[in-house]
This record gives C-alpha cells, structure tokens and sequence, in this order.
C-alpha cells in the first residue's frame, strides 16, 4: 500500500510533487542487485536505462554486480523525504483539487 506524501523539489517546473514514502524493496532489484530506471534514452536509445543505486547506464553494467547497497540508498532517500516533506498540499496546488459537491 502507497503511502504518499507532499514534498517540496529543487525544480522549478514542479516546485512541488506527491512520492511514495514506502521504501524500495529488494524485490525490485535484478538479479545483478541494480534498479533500473527508464532514462528516456539518455544512455543509450537501444537501452534506455539507468541503475538509480550505482548511476550506471544498462549497457555498461550488463551482467555485472550492482556496487551499492539498497539500504543505504533507501537511508538516503528517506532523509531527502523528510528534509522536503510538507505539512499540508501546499496553497498553489490546493487551489486546482476539483470541488466535491456536499
């Protein structure tokens, strides 16, 4: 079950997003340990992704061991989490939920 939360990004397109603070689990890894993320292409347009653990593109980590560890990068990530958290959905976003009628 997701549990999603208001955080606060350094981009400022989306200055503000919701993202599930359930940690990864160690299901999601390949059998190599990596956590492959779609990259758009950025990498390689025959194999668009990118391990979020290591930063490696697919096509230089084939079939090779993953060199971080999932804990540490969900550590990580739960800090950034509660570094950026917010309260309540923030005024500018509020403003565009639909209105349910009563």
């Amino acid at each position: 079950m997701s549990t999603l939360v208001w955080v606060r990004t350094e981009n400022s397109y989306t200055p503000y997003t919701t993202i599930d603070i359930t940690p990864i689990p160690a299901s999601a890894l390949d059998e190599h340990g990596h956590l492959w993320s779609y990259d758009g292409g950025a990498s390689d347009l025959d194999a668009p992704y990118t391990c979020l653990l290591c930063c490696e593109p697919q096509w230089r980590a084939y079939r090779t061991p993953c060199t971080e560890s999932l804990d540490a990068w969900n550590a990580e990530r739960s800090a950034w989490i509660e570094k950026h958290r917010l309260d309540k959905a923030p005024a500018s976003v509020s403003a565009w939920e639909p209105i349910h009628a009563a």
